[in-house]
């Protein structure tokens, strides 16, 4: 009987079952390294991106606080500009604005045809002229009342006259002689509708006998503020 001796195949069974599990473990173990280390490289260069992005970021920020900056203090001068200019305007008003306020009053008191098929076509008794100061509450055409189906003509200038102005601080005074109480209503409203008299009142109206019109007349006084300065206009909207 033939007997085989085994154990020596078992051992060397064993070693190369040995020695695969270790190549199998150091092939997991370099491949564990290998996934470590790319993980860690695209951590670090997705890092390094985000600070590059950070770094680009803090730049443009600051890069608009100084434009902010330069935007403000550009602002700041452009509003002293503004100031200075508010003040010009105001001196220039108060330096032409008596002679322009007496060119107005003497605006007010021109007679004007009534017959518009000899009016200039622009400029004072033109139809535009009569139509802008109609829309004003002028009389200076021929009108039908509604009320009474009766026609009222335009006012005559000549019916009024002026005798002083008296300027008082930021006041004038009118006082004058008129031909009836009518008369001195439009001139009233006339004025009231001119940029320097914004509080035009009727103080007084008082009859009397004048020798040298043979005819009873209207003493009458006017009184409002005065206001030499034009109408500002309106500053821009800031940009946002």
């Amino acid at each position: 009987m033939i007997r085989i001796n085994l154990l020596p195949v078992r051992e060397r069974r064993k070693r190369r079952a040995g020695a695969q599990l270790l190549v199998i473990g150091a092939a997991l173990l370099f491949g564990q390294v290998y996934g470590l280390q790319m993980v860690h490289q695209q951590k670090s260069s997705r890092v390094e991106k985000m600070r590059k992005q950070l770094r680009k970021t803090l730049n443009t920020n600051k890069n608009l606080e100084e434009i902010k900056s330069a935007a403000t203090a550009k602002e700041s001068e452009l509003k002293k500009v503004k100031n200075q200019l508010k003040s010009y305007t105001k001196l220039e008003a108060y330096r032409s604005g008596p002679a322009n306020m007496l060119l107005f009053l003497s605006y007010a008191l021109k007679v004007r045809a009534s017959d518009n098929t000899t009016a200039p076509k622009d400029g004072i008794g033109s139809k535009m002229e009569k139509k802008a100061l109609t829309s004003a509450g002028w009389r200076v055409i021929r009108r039908e009342d509604p009320e009474t189906n009766l026609e009222i003509p335009e006012w005559d200038p000549n019916q009024i006259w002026i005798r002083k102005l008296i300027q008082m601080e930021d006041g004038l005074v009118i006082e004058g002689v008129a031909i009836n109480h009518e008369s001195v209503a439009e001139f009233s409203r006339r004025l009231s509708t001119g940029p320097f008299f914004p509080e035009m009142r009727q103080v007084q109206q008082k009859e009397f006998l004048d020798t040298r019109l043979a005819r009873k007349t209207i003493q009458y006084r006017l009184e409002s503020k005065i206001d030499y300065e034009l109408p500002e206009l309106p500053d821009e909207p800031e940009p946002n």
